[in-house]
């Protein structure tokens, strides 16, 4: 898509020999390129057979975040857009203050909606950025859309409908400054929560099958709908991606298939205003037949 950016990685040199001597010039070299300044501990991982040493970074912290881009899907939101998008606006105003960023910018993708969605996003024009699509293309097409509506660094999306608030986007990003996580994941199951029980049981069951299969990675919510992430550590997948609903479990198989690092914050959830889209069933099989098959299917 245009406008990504390659995630350009430092070349590693080859470790001739074997045994420790190998393994001595991977760790020079890893403790020279991290500066006498930065402290790095390296770990063992197997690469086409050999056995080469790769940093993982403690205490170091990339450049902070200075450009974020809040993406809203719409689909026939018209009772929820008024609060949140006054919500988001003010969030905006207070976010840049208190974190010194550049650039925060809102974008709402109307994926083609039949009720009174598009006339009350165009009273907010001039505030955010408004996309209509032509047809109805799914949850997961207009959250793609968005992105290759921004130049931003970071991206975020969220669900307009009610249930996550966006000022509670400032716990995300905090999150970025704290480690040096790719994903930073908003979770919505926790006491406080007022997420349906039936749908909290799926994503239980969706958070034993990533833990099944993947080896004992722990996905404390899968299917969340708010997350903040690096766009250039996504450019490459973000096309493969589904475009209906399943796009939320599709990008946390990929994660954890790639071992993108991440880290977790618990996020407000409320009951959603209007209809909901999802379907209980249908979509719970289509969720689960999406997590199997790109965690252990899907060919990258």
């Amino acid at each position: 898509m245009e406008g990504f950016e390659a995630n350009k990685r430092p070349m590693l040199p080859a470790t001739s020999g074997a045994g420790n001597r190998g393994q001595k010039i991977m760790e020079d070299f890893l403790r020279e390129r991290g500066g006498p300044a930065q402290r790095a501990s390296v770990r063992r991982v197997k690469v086409a057979g050999e056995s080469l040493l790769l940093r993982q970074r403690e205490n170091m912290k990339d450049s902070p975040l200075t450009s974020c881009a809040l993406i809203f899907p719409c689909h026939n939101e018209e009772g929820a857009i008024p609060s949140v998008l006054d919500s988001a606006l003010r969030a905006k105003e207070q976010l840049i203050q208190r974190h010194s960023l550049k650039k925060l910018e809102i974008i709402v993708v109307n994926d083609h909606s039949t009720d009174n969605s598009a006339k009350i996003l165009e009273s907010y024009s001039g505030k955010i950025k408004i996309v209509h699509l032509k047809g109805r293309k799914g949850y997961g097409e207009a959250i793609k859309t968005g992105i290759e509506y921004t130049t931003c660094e970071w991206i975020a999306f969220c669900d307009l409908d009610g249930t996550c608030s966006p000022s509670d986007l400032e716990f995300l990003i905090k999150k970025t400054q704290e480690t040096s996580a790719e994903i930073i994941w908003g979770i919505r199951l926790h006491k406080k929560s007022a997420m349906p029980y039936t749908r909290r049981l799926g994503n239980l069951l969706y958070r034993w099958m990533i833990w099944v299969l993947s080896g004992k990675v722990w996905i404390a919510d899968p299917c969340s709908g708010f997350r903040l992430f690096k766009k250039s550590v996504f450019s490459s997948v973000v096309c493969e991606l589904p475009s209906g609903l399943h796009f939320s479990p599709a990008l946390t198989a990929w994660c954890v298939r790639k071992k993108v690092s991440f880290s977790c914050v618990n996020i407000s959830y409320e009951e959603r205003i209007g209809e909901s889209k999802l379907k209980t069933l249908r979509d719970g099989v289509l969720f689960s037949w999406t997590l199997f098959s790109w965690l252990i299917l899907k060919k990258f």
